[in-house]
């Protein structure tokens, strides 16, 4: 495909190479393609499996671009735009925001301390905005750390329950015991408690937050409605829970009252001559 040749040449051999207007140019085109190839016709021509990656590779290189200031200001004040003419949707966008910074405040055990005011940002120029238009890209470039930290939860959530459900699957029943107690496991990763309820709980307010916020930017195949897709897939591919064993019940004891067993031994007596 001309378009993933363009990108590859672009990227170049070192970092200090890559021009990230012409990255963000890519970015265009992998959206475009994705765009044109996901409708009913498309998906009659191509593999499904093809459109996943297509559009893995352009949430990638999104995220990508967004480390540079430059193109991070773009890719954020195109979130912006919608927001700026809906004050109803830009609130929305907000609150959802703010409610994923306080629920990692709740997860101690799985989310650093420094991550909610990082979700905050830019808090005082949000607080300063003066205008419907200013507020809105400062709420779009918070918007941008909040995708990336969703996409962070949902692909831990997916490695430390696959894991933890291959390590008790094959491992001995003491190293299923310890994965299950908290293994520490990279930066930072509480492996029992990502693959525990609490990776669970955590997972279902990010999808909250984020079903949200791609409900107030309403853009068919942007940032959020991608990352909302994939946080289903991971949700879909949770374990049901087990049904809770059914109790069983003694079994009843045969009680005798005075009465009949008066009645009993009257009947087995002699008669009297």
């Amino acid at each position: 495909m001309e378009t993933l040749d363009l990108l590859d040449a672009r990227l170049g051999g070192k970092i200090d190479e890559v021009r990230p207007g012409l990255i963000l140019s890519s970015l265009r085109s992998l959206e475009s393609d994705h765009r044109a190839y996901d409708t009913e016709e498309g998906r009659k021509e191509h593999a499904s499996d093809l459109l996943a990656a297509l559009d893995d590779l352009a949430g990638t290189v999104r995220d990508f671009v967004s480390q540079f200031p430059k193109t991070r200001d773009i890719v954020a004040n195109q979130l912006a735009l919608g927001l700026a003419e809906r004050p109803d949707a830009l609130r929305e966008a907000e609150k959802a925001s703010e409610d994923l910074a306080g629920a990692t405040e709740d997860h101690p055990m799985l989310v650093r301390s420094e991550i909610a005011p990082a979700l905050r940002e830019p808090g005082r120029s949000i607080a300063s905005s003066r205008t419907m238009s200013d507020r809105a890209k400062q709420i779009g470039l918070r918007l941008l750390t909040v995708a990336n930290f969703s996409s962070v939860v949902a692909a831990t959530r997916k490695f430390a329950r696959d894991s933890a459900h291959e390590v008790a699957k094959h491992g001995p029943k003491a190293v299923g015991k310890v994965a299950a107690g908290g293994v520490v496991a990279g930066a930072g990763l509480a492996f029992g408690h990502w693959a525990g309820q609490g990776g669970l709980t955590l997972l279902l307010e990010v999808a909250d937050a984020v079903g949200a916020i791609n409900a107030a930017v309403g853009k068919r195949g942007g940032i959020f409605d991608r990352l909302m897709k994939a946080i289903e897939s991971v949700r879909a591919s949770e374990a049901p829970a087990e049904p809770a064993p059914k109790a069983k019940r003694a079994p009843r004891k045969k009680t005798t009252t005075k009465k009949s067993a008066a009645k009993k031994l009257a009947t087995k007596r002699p008669p009297v001559k």
